[in-house]
């Protein structure tokens, strides 16, 4: 069917002209929608064209031109920041540009209210949607694959699930556009756009669309989706191909073309390859003689995947039953150069396809991709490229290795052009960028996905064709890492594609095998390695090795029962601790420990700093030590009755609406919860993290809000410190006594917040609401209690 749609389009593509060059002409609707998938026109620079994105940026972000400094460059407030709010409408102004231009992407993780394009000077909208309604393909022309809503493509949900939400229906404008949202709904978004040089003659958006437009729009939707094939094959296209086996240290040549020429298509397949054989292997290509390779990459890496190479298919990259392709026009004047290189210790056999043709213009960049790693990221701004020059940047992949699991943290994408101080492009999350919300999971679209995700890995790609990102002098393109404040930092990798004159420069350098092995398939977070640690005077101790350890790394002791062993151990904070021994992670060793002659089971008070336990064998058999893990001990609540879930429009409006609970517990009640459904209070216990988790009680989880209740019981009246955590907004009553309101969007983390309360003697009710949007949801409290004289207990 999409082959039949495809041909039919390029039927009528040549009926009407759209593939004609334009040039200076004027800039119709055909050639803006030419522009989702005009690969050919990647490769030369147009004098005057720039891109940008108007976002929701946190707007304490500051740069001080006077000091040089960068201020609040961390902050992470990305919703409902607008550029002004009208006083007297509540209207407010996402984007104010100026053209001629057009806008080529719009992003949204909460779209709500109407979105409305003022065009060219319009005091009154040109056009209003219901901004939700945008990204469901329901409204002409705004249609399926251009329009992309998680929730009803992945999840096939009308209602709920995950709202986040993409746009590529270019939207021009000859003179300027503003873009508002009729209320301040406090949306995350994204406007990206692109602005050409003055005078560019531009035909601005217009409904309804005449038939050349309409069809213009199916070449565009057939093309979309047919991905795994070119969107502008050549006629004139020579076939190569061929199977060379590369031994091992050799490198082996693809392809010795001479020029004028372009690499127009190139597919490739490792043979029985393993995951350290796709990093072993680098491709390397070569432009008109150059000594240093423009395409310098790991194999898997340079088709945008690794940790596994799942099938998946885009515009100009993919895999498909181990076959990698790649469409990213690759331009030679004289010749072109491509190479296998194997690094690795066994031979590798490679199966490719290469399609060349015999023209390349003279204005023609040469195409690059590159691969870099952090290992252990400790840099806030990861930068996936630093060039100097002129040139294209068409797209990234972004190879995240998790080691703790879970969500990898938020990460603004910027990017510097031209030697700015303050990115043109400031976005508002990692999963953002890439196109997802609410943490970043599995889909494959043609310019932006994540191919393959699970607790620890994720692999995205965001590919930049419509709205390319053109510079002249230079470019720094960054995403953040906020896992470099963490005590564990993850493993970051990526491939940045653009195109640029051979003699310009970047800043990347070659990398050894061992650079690019994975990180060992174990790492336990916060663990003092038994490895690294542990002293036996002896030498009864044997170091050994294996996938099931943390770190790939452990400690067998040896020697008869009631030997024993020195760790020094470092205690970030003083206080009561908790400290245990690990066979295995999750296994406890048979192990006793002291410190200066006190036991530490199952807590023991400790000074700040290094600290030196004692460990000893309780039986003569070998004992395997992996890890050691010292964590301050927090009485945080357990067990919990909850009651929910209700509506929850809106995070500020749900918190302020009364459902009925917080006037108090009553277990033989009943209330009218989410959608007319009858809900009563029922029992929770948190997970071993100590963390309430409402998506593992309540089956609707999004956009939701729920109660839950605690009782805590003390042998006296006293003021203290109430610790708490909630994703999202929270609001705590206190024996009927409201003592906290945060309508914030955050995900949950353990004493976040700290608020004074005065607890009575005997039986005290707190009583939490917390607000959900979507991804995750919880909530984890504690009553600061270092005496350890409270009791918490579930009402009755």
């Amino acid at each position: 069917m999409i082959r039949r749609l495809l041909l039919a389009a390029i039927i009528v593509a040549l009926a009407i002209g759209v593939g004609a060059c334009y040039g200076d002409q004027e800039r119709d609707y055909s050639w803006f929608l030419k522009q989702l998938y005009d690969l050919d026109a990647l490769t030369r620079l147009e004098p005057g064209n720039t891109c940008a994105q108007a976002s929701s940026y946190d707007r304490a972000s500051k740069y001080d031109a006077a000091t040089g400094q960068y201020i609040n460059w961390s902050a992470n407030g990305d919703a409902g920041q607008y550029i002004s709010v009208d006083p007297q409408t509540g209207e407010a102004l996402m984007a104010d540009l100026k053209g001629p231009g057009c806008i080529f992407r719009i992003w949204s993780a909460n779209p709500q209210g109407k979105i409305r394009f003022y065009l060219d000077g319009a005091t009154k909208p040109s056009y209003e949607y219901d901004f939700a309604q945008l990204f469901l393909g329901n409204i002409y022309p705004f249609v399926v694959p251009m329009v992309w809503n998680r929730a009803k493509m992945i999840d096939h949900l009308d209602r709920g699930g995950n709202p986040a939400s993409d746009c590529f229906l270019p939207i021009p404008y000859a003179k300027s556009c503003r873009v508002t949202a009729d209320k301040a709904h406090g949306q995350y978004y994204h406007v990206g756009y692109q602005t050409y040089a003055p005078g560019t003659k531009v035909v601005t958006f217009h409904l309804p669309l005449s038939d050349k437009e309409k069809a213009a729009l199916e070449i565009v939707r057939a093309k979309w989706l047919a991905c795994g094939e070119d969107p502008q094959r050549s006629a004139k296209s020579e076939v190569t191909r061929k199977t060379i086996t590369v031994a091992p240290g050799a490198t082996g040549v693809l392809a010795d073309l001479k020029g004028p020429g372009h690499v127009r298509a190139f597919s490739a397949k490792i043979v029985d390859r393993d995951v350290l054989q796709n990093r072993s292997v680098l491709l390397r290509f070569y432009w008109d003689g150059s000594a240093a390779p423009s395409v310098d990459t790991p194999f898997s890496e340079f088709f945008g995947e690794s940790y596994g190479n799942p099938n998946y298919k885009s515009l100009p990259l993919g895999f498909t039953d181990g076959m990698g392709y790649c469409y990213w026009r690759m331009p030679y004047q004289k010749s072109a150069k491509l190479t296998a290189v194997n690094q690795g210790s066994k031979p590798v056999k490679i199966e490719y396809t290469i399609l060349t043709d015999a023209t390349a213009g003279k204005d023609e960049l040469y195409f690059h991709a590159k691969w870099r790693r952090d290992k252990i990221s400790s840099v806030f701004e990861y930068p996936m490229v630093e060039a100097t020059g002129r040139g294209n940047f068409v797209g990234d992949a972004l190879f995240v290795d998790n080691v703790l699991g879970g969500w990898w943290g938020e990460g603004d994408e910027k990017s510097y052009v031209d030697g700015e101080k303050f990115p043109s492009m400031f976005g508002t999350g990692s999963e953002d960028y890439f196109g997802d919300a609410w943490g970043i999971h599995y889909f494959v679209n043609p310019t932006h996905g994540c191919p393959n995700s699970h607790d620890r890995i994720q692999c995205c790609y965001r590919w930049h064709i419509s709205d390319h990102i053109p510079f002249t002098k230079s470019l720094r393109f960054t995403i953040e890492n906020y896992a470099a404040f963490a005590d564990v930092k993850n493993d970051y990798s990526s491939v940045a594609y653009w195109y640029q004159p051979e003699q310009a420069s970047d800043f990347f350098t070659s990398t050894s095998l061992s650079d690019r092995a994975p990180l060992p398939s174990v790492i336990v977070g916060g663990a003092t390695e038994a490895e690294s640690a542990v002293r036996e005077p002896d030498g009864a101790i044997a170091e050994i090795a294996g996938d099931e350890f943390s770190m790939g790394k452990a400690l067998k002791l040896a020697g008869p029962r009631d030997t024993s062993y020195r760790i020094p151990i470092n205690v970030a904070q003083a206080g009561k601790c908790v400290i245990e021994a690990y066979s295995k992670p999750g296994v406890a060793a048979p192990v006793e420990m002291t410190v200066q002659g006190k036991p530490v089971a199952p807590k023991v008070q400790m000074p700040a700093g290094i600290n030196t336990i004692t460990i000893r064998k309780t039986t003569d058999a070998d004992v395997t030590i992996d890890y050691f893990t010292v964590k301050l001990f927090v009485n945080l609540v357990k067990e919990w009755v909850v009651v929910g879930p209700f509506p929850n429009p809106d995070t500020k409006t749900s918190l302020a609406t009364d459902y009925g609970p917080e006037d108090g517990v009553d277990l033989a009640k009943s209330y009218t919860g989410k959608g007319g459904a009858e809900v009563k209070w029922q029992t929770a216990k948190s997970g071993v993290d100590g963390i309430l988790d409402f998506t593992a009680v309540f089956t609707d989880h999004e956009n939701a809000v729920t109660y839950a209740a605690v009782i805590v019981t003390s042998p006296d009246d006293r003021k203290t410190d109430l610790l708490l955590g909630s994703d999202d907004g929270v609001r705590v009553w206190l024996n009927g006594k409201e003592v906290w309101n945060n309508p914030v969007d955050r995900g949950v983390s353990i004493d976040e917040d700290r608020v004074t309360v005065e607890i009575k003697k005997g039986d005290n009710v707190l009583i939490f609401k917390v607000a959900q949007g979507a991804g995750g949801w919880g909530l984890a409290a504690r009553v600061e209690d270092p005496d350890e004289t409270l009791t918490y207990s579930v009402p009755k």
